[in-house]
């Protein structure tokens, strides 16, 4: 770090995100960029061990044009859910547990000034098993000013999870801040949940999965996408939220009523791609592997009802 404190920091860490915001032309404000830092900052002190980042926080580092996100959503790894007895507690010694879990790795020094502050927690208790089972809120500052208000949203793994090591977006090498390596599910996941989500909310009244589309076709667009690995996450997360007939027929248009979301969207990833080239491109990516998917699906589905516990999942985290 090459400042003295935090606000010679700030004031050169203001003017790098002004010039920055100007340069890429995003249709977002300066505001989103410090969240964007400020999330992804959070993410730099987090062991890759402990926790892999999966969403739109993993999508805005696996796509570098990816529109904005705000929160977190965190899987902690099955050898920490195991050391720690996490599924044998009750929701609140579970989320009390990973508050302090999470709080210990954010008093890891980065030399970057960044400040967090634990807020409050609560237990997730109404989703199915498998997604996420804990929020924590944690204000980010650097010095006295405040860069975000953050949502952690965290989830335990359930079984394998294929995942990746990526680089950070090198926002703070001005600062001669070290880039962070960060765990985040691979673009092969990230492609297969964000596609079986537009599914499984496709037709449902207040359905909103315009972000999804986005994320499914940039991935399609950026990635060099391994066709075998596709096949098998594409075949659980499709039976994860049974959606294996939705996936062989024709994946549905989305309502006339989402093309503005779309648009504003697309725009901040400075991208011209409509909604319709955005569906063909899912589409595309899709037929390459759903024959192979799909039976693949129905041969896990037959070995769980052969099982004592048919919900298990080979890469079974929900969300």
């Amino acid at each position: 770090m090459k400042y003295n404190d935090a606000q010679e920091f700030l004031a050169a860490l203001d003017e790098t995100l002004q010039k920055r915001a100007e340069q890429i032309g995003r249709n977002q404000d300066y505001q989103k960029l410090k969240e964007e830092l400020a999330i992804e900052r959070f993410l730099a002190r987090i062991n890759p061990e402990i926790a892999v980042v999966k969403g739109g926080a993993a999508a805005m580092l696996t796509v570098s044009n990816a529109p904005h996100t705000n929160d977190v959503d965190l899987v902690i790894t099955e050898s920490v859910v195991q050391s720690l007895g996490l599924r044998q507690m009750n929701p609140a010694k579970r989320t009390e547990v990973l508050a302090e879990l999470i709080q210990d790795q954010l008093r890891v020094k980065k030399g970057d000034f960044f400040r967090f502050k634990f807020e409050d927690a609560f237990p997730i208790t109404d989703l199915k098993p498998g997604h996420a089972c804990s929020r924590i809120n944690i204000t980010v500052a650097v010095g006295n000013s405040e860069m975000h208000f953050l949502q952690v949203d965290i989830a335990l793994q359930d079984g394998a999870l294929p995942t990746a090591l990526v680089e950070g977006r090198d926002m703070l090498g001005f600062a001669d801040v070290a880039n962070p390596q960060v765990r985040t599910v691979t673009p092969e996941f990230l492609f297969a949940d964000k596609t079986t989500l537009y599914l499984e909310e496709h037709g449902r009244p207040g359905a909103n999965r315009v972000k999804d589309i986005v994320h499914a076709a940039l991935i399609a667009e950026n990635c060099n996408l391994s066709l075998d690995e596709l096949t098998k996450v594409l075949a659980d997360r499709a039976t994860h939220r049974s959606v294996v007939g939705k996936l062989s027929a024709a994946i549905p248009d989305p309502p006339d009523d989402w093309n503005d979301r779309f648009e504003e969207l697309i725009e901040q990833a400075q991208s011209r791609m409509t909604i319709q080239q955005a569906m063909r491109l899912i589409r595309e990516t899709v037929d390459k592997v759903v024959c192979k998917a799909a039976a693949l699906a129905s041969e896990q589905s037959s070995e769980r009802h052969c099982e004592q516990d048919p919900s298990e999942s080979r890469y079974s985290i929900g969300g």
